[in-house]
């Protein structure tokens, strides 16, 4: 019995979205800290225990000690013995359990911060990775978009809006705001759901308020990445569509994270230029997502 005609498309779009999440892992494990955080909590607990052991231990040798200048016990050498488990043997232990429970708490410091670390990370693969689910399925929030563009300008009748909206170039532009805004508002959404679930600190809204911004800014630069805008170059591209719509994601997502980082990363634009270019592994995240985006096209008989 062969597959449905829907059913090689979805097969693909959850191909590639498995790609994609695979390439997000990858990135992250670059900077993903080893340790078990509970193994490190274990190995602090033995450490006060052995400091506990030292401090018993103590104890029990002065017991033992003291027989030794106790009545009717007397001499040199007993003095000599008594001064010296007083001044160099006695004070030694306490100092070698305050060092065990001071590597104790260092040790607990780092579990704490270890299981941050992995806590965070794990919360930056799960947006990286929804993120990317989103623009699998942005062909169909695009068409939403537009259409509820459409509608408010059938709407309004007049105005300023509409008079550009009547242009060929002011419809580009005022889908590509309406188009970012979409994207600005889906992502920080995404974003702060996440977080908030995981239980992440979502930041002051003066630094959503700034991202937001950045991500307008380099959502606006990535639609004007449009065969409409090209010019005679557009004939430079691939008649194939599936193939045309690839390039152009490509182009313009490679152009939206080189803007994202010129804005978070200024000082690069003069001083490391090549740093702002995507990463290979952003790059193969890119492959999977046209990948995915053609998949969701068929499936959805777009």
């Amino acid at each position: 019995m062969s597959p449905s005609p829907k059913s090689l498309p979805m097969g693909g779009f959850a191909f590639s979205a498995l790609g994609v999440g695979a390439v997000v892992l990858q990135m992250l494990s670059v900077v993903y800290p080893d340790g078990d955080p509970a193994r490190a909590r274990e190995a602090a607990r033995l450490l006060r225990q052995l400091a506990t052991r030292v401090d018993t231990s103590l104890d029990d040798v002065e017991d033992v000690a003291r027989t030794v200048w106790r009545p009717p016990s007397s001499g040199a050498g007993v003095d000599a013995f008594r001064k010296y488990f007083g001044e160099d043997l006695a004070p030694y232990p306490p100092h070698v359990s305050a060092y065990l429970r001071g590597l104790a708490d260092a040790v607990d410091d780092y579990a704490d911060l270890l299981e941050q670390t992995q806590h965070a990370l794990r919360t930056m693969a799960m947006i990286q990775w929804l993120e990317l689910l989103m623009f699998f399925c942005w062909p169909a929030i695009d068409r939403k978009v537009q259409t509820l563009i459409n509608w408010a300008m059938r709407k309004k009748q007049a105005g300023l809006l509409v008079r550009m909206f009547n242009h060929a170039v002011g419809k580009r532009f005022i889908y590509a705001v309406g188009g970012s805004l979409a994207y600005t508002a889906l992502d920080q959404l995404l974003v702060n759901g996440v977080k908030l679930g995981r239980g992440e600190d979502m930041g002051s809204s003066g630094d959503q308020g700034e991202y937001m911004v950045k991500n307008f800014a380099a959502a606006m630069v990535f639609y004007h990445v449009d065969p409409a805008n090209f010019g005679k170059a557009a004939n430079l591209l691939p008649k194939n569509q599936a193939a045309q719509n690839a390039i152009v994601f490509l182009t313009g997502s490679s152009i939206f994270t080189t803007t994202a980082n010129a804005l978070n990363r200024p000082g690069d634009v003069i001083d490391d230029p090549a740093s702002l270019l995507p990463t290979w592994e952003q790059m193969l995240a890119k492959l999977g997502v046209a990948a995915g985006q053609d998949q969701f096209r068929r499936w959805r008989g777009y």
